[in-house]
């Protein structure tokens, strides 16, 4: 016996059924799961939320939710009948199916976008992450999103009295916000992100909540900057030569290289000093420019194989070629000139050497206020600028000796 409705499910009357093996109502691929579960209800089992494939009369399979219940004898030893109930879930299934699809597209394509997504209470200011933002911002996403104050620890200082600012404005406006913002991951990597953020709000207007994106831009940083340093270069380079064009003597040459360098290249600080043949192997400075703050002074410099001979100055003099300290806070080279370049702001420097015809006879130091500041391009050009500066010395004493 069946009713109307399993009609509808199988497609199929009366006279295509009554009297027939059941397995007619099962696609063949699965005859022998919902089989099964037929012949444990025969057996006395009772079904709970079972779904059983069902075979329509046009050939489409649709899905039913079972639950089922047994008829015993008056005795209770023979099993007379089995009553089964189900609902068509084959529309829900296809619905489910499609969120799951639709859900799995959009995490790959925020996945390849590099874009994050979130979601935050500002009642509770609990945040929810999607899995891109999780693996932009380095965290495991087994763990918790971490909660809006957390945010303190997780956005440089700058970014987030930013972020902190926009938020609240958007909470009391309605207004979104777009942001560039660096963050800092536990394992201490920098990343830059644009986010985006907007109100939610409920069915009566209010704001109970924002949402929004973080879009990882740290390559496109990196570029910018990049190409920042080159431009920089680009600009030191030229402002040098012309002054070689213009100057007349070796004095003016140093002074005007020197404010070029700070000027047009925006670095902290730079200085010129001369290899001196003396029982000390000394550096003798000769021009500065810049934040010095009497740094030249605590330098001790010399060329000296020996310990502070082996900083920067020394190394770019002894081998010929520029010496880096990339991390002037860090770097065990810089050690004995640390403290005095810190209380500067110096945070990286470089030392060129000047060359002349088979000897190295002064050395151009140059500091920058960001560490990490000169790249392999940067470096490139400003050997180019500091070749150029040793030819301009040495043809102004060839010029000075006739």
């Amino acid at each position: 016996m069946f009713n109307h409705a399993f009609e509808r499910l199988t497609g199929r009357d009366d006279s295509e059924v009554i009297g027939k093996e059941i397995d007619i109502l099962f696609p063949p691929g699965r005859r022998e799961e919902a089989l099964a579960h037929i012949h444990r209800t025969t057996g006395g089992e009772r079904w709970e939320t079972v779904e059983i494939p069902i075979l329509h009369s046009s050939g489409e399979v649709r899905t039913a939710l079972w639950n089922s219940a047994t008829l015993y004898s008056i005795d209770g030893k023979s099993v007379l009948a089995t009553i089964a109930q189900g609902q068509d879930i084959t529309e829900r299934q296809r619905a489910e199916e499609r969120l799951r699809k639709s859900a799995a597209e959009l995490k790959e394509a925020q996945r390849i976008a590099r874009l994050g997504s979130w979601d935050l209470d500002t009642e509770t200011g609990n945040v929810i992450w999607s899995e891109e933002l999780y693996r932009v911002f380095g965290r495991d996403p087994v763990q918790p999103a971490p909660g809006y104050e957390e945010h303190s620890r997780i956005l440089a200082p700058e970014s987030y009295a930013r972020m902190n600012a926009a938020i609240e404005k958007t909470r009391q406006t309605g207004e979104p916000y777009e942001l560039d913002l660096e963050l800092i991951r536990p394992d201490g990597t920098r990343k830059w992100i644009t986010a985006r953020g907007a109100a939610k709000r409920d069915l009566n207007g209010q704001i109970i909540g924002l949402r929004g994106t973080a879009l990882d831009i740290t390559e496109r940083k990196r570029a910018e900057a990049a190409l920042q340093r080159s431009n920089r270069a680009l600009a030191t380079l030229s402002g040098v030569n012309q002054v070689l064009i213009k100057v007349q003597d070796e004095r003016s040459l140093l002074s005007e290289t020197c404010r070029v360098i700070v000027e047009s290249g925006g670095y902290r600080s730079v200085w010129i000093g001369y290899v001196e043949h003396d029982e000390e192997k000394a550096v003798r400075p000769v021009a500065y420019r810049g934040f010095e703050e009497g740094h030249l002074e605590s330098l001790r410099l010399t060329w000296a194989d020996t310990g502070l001979g082996r900083g920067p100055t020394g190394r770019a003099i002894l081998s010929g070629k520029q010496a880096l300290a990339q991390d002037i806070l860090n770097d065990p080279a810089f050690a004995p000139w640390r403290a005095e370049a810190a209380a500067r702001g110096y945070a990286s420097s470089i030392s060129l050497p000047l060359l002349g015809a088979d000897t190295v006879f002064g050395v151009l130091s140059i500091y920058s206020a960001e560490a990490g500041a000169f790249d392999a391009a940067e470096v490139v050009l400003l050997q180019e600028l500091a070749d150029d500066f040793a030819f301009g010395i040495l043809t102004l004493r060839t010029r000075s000796e006739r």
